[in-house]
């Protein structure tokens, strides 16, 4: 076929691989990237018409979603046994990616989990080598991190940031075993791990402990993210919640009587505007 598509590149790559790797890499960027372009439009016009924060998020989420996951495929028609190699390991979306929160032009943050010693695979090697550069040429900040799930539990005990970033990881493509497993141990980690982990979050409540431009609570110029009342406390509620409930939403705790009605509509209203905001600087500053 003279013209692909990305979706039936994307198909491709999964059913036919020896017929995939003919296709050439011009062809495969530039489908992809009319794919992107539309799509970010698309979503550009909805922000412009006035679409909720969360809705353009993850409108956008799900667009690196369809991206990533073709360039996964992409990559691995090349392996020598691409199933296999999608049995034994796990690509996961990891940061504001993986809670589906991608605002225009943020990074997306991956982990790849693998079965084994990940930094003696020389397939796990090739996978890496090949996907960020890809993803980068589409024009998304990309990083990825490769580890096996006793090396993700081990950070995770060590570190409070990767056991928050590895609760709300998201599976994107391949074994779902893997993927479960991580969870299942994260679920597990002593009490005092998790009270380590929640000390270490509400030193955010504590003004001496934050960065200098970002204590102020009326600031002129407010971080939006950083600042009091911005994102990242409503990270550090979400993190604190999922260490002391475990996986609940905020609907589920207005579901419980722990938060009213009026309050979950409070909360979501004003993280909407925080986003929207957030969304417009972005799109603006490009």
């Amino acid at each position: 076929m003279s013209t692909w598509t990305f979706t039936e590149l994307t198909d491709l790559a999964r059913q036919a691989p020896d017929t995939f790797q003919t296709v050439g890499k011009e062809k495969l960027l530039n489908a992809t990237r009319v794919f992107v372009t539309r799509e970010f439009a698309q979503i550009r016009q909805l922000h412009d018409a006035g679409e909720s924060g969360k809705n353009v998020l993850q409108r956008l989420s799900q667009c690196a979603d369809a991206v990533v996951c073709g360039a996964a495929s992409f990559v691995r028609s090349a392996l020598d046994d691409p199933g296999a190699f999608s049995r034994r390991t796990a690509l996961c979306a990891v940061g504001g990616y993986g809670r589906m929160e991608l605002s225009p032009f943020s990074d997306v943050d991956l982990l790849l989990l693998a079965e084994g010693d990940t930094e003696s695979d020389p397939e796990i090697a090739t996978f890496n080598q090949r996907i960020v550069p890809m993803l980068w040429d589409l024009g998304y900040q990309v990083s990825i991190s490769t580890m096996n799930v006793e090396t993700a539990l081990q950070q995770a005990m060590d570190n409070p940031e990767v056991l928050t970033t590895l609760y709300q990881a998201r599976l994107l493509l391949g074994d779902s075993d893997l993927f479960a497993r991580m969870h299942l141990l994260l679920a597990d980690v002593p009490d005092t791990v998790k009270q380590a982990c929640m000390d270490y979050i509400r030193r955010r409540e504590i003004a001496e402990d934050m960065e200098p431009g970002f204590r102020e609570l009326f600031a002129a110029e407010p971080d939006i993210k950083e600042s009091p009342g911005g994102l990242r406390d409503h990270h550090t509620a979400i993190w604190l919640l999922l260490l002391a409930q475990g996986p609940v939403s905020l609907e589920g705790l207005e579901r419980i009587g722990h938060i009213s009605a009026e309050e979950l509509l409070n909360f979501t209203e004003s993280i909407n505007f925080i986003w929207r905001l957030r969304n417009e600087m972005h799109f603006h500053a490009g």
